[in-house]
């Protein structure tokens, strides 16, 4: 999810650059509130393809629907997944690694 606007993007860049001593435990509820935005906002994102119209796209498989934002389908693979696998386009070859 992206952050909304330059005001959330400075205030989390912000409690990067603060140092550990900074972010006190015993300030639990502040504490536990920005680590909850954190995690919130931070993703892995994944190369994808739509097996049914070949649309590539990037998914984080943890937090996003598994679907097509084409064609809705839920038929998608990591292009990791299709490693070594036949070519879903031209069906001859086989998809090397990225």
């Amino acid at each position: 999810m992206p952050l909304r606007d330059k005001n959330e993007r400075e205030a989390v860049a912000q409690v990067l650059r603060n140092k550990e001593e900074s972010l006190r435990i015993d300030n639990s509820d502040g504490f536990h509130e920005i680590v909850d935005s954190m995690e919130e906002r931070i993703g892995y994102v994944s190369a994808c393809i739509c097996m049914n119209c070949l649309d590539q796209f990037g998914l984080d498989l943890r937090k996003d629907s598994i679907e097509c934002p084409h064609c809705k389908s839920d038929h998608v693979r990591t292009l990791l997944e299709m490693t070594n696998k036949r070519c879903p386009k031209c069906r001859s070859g086989y998809m090397d690694k990225l």
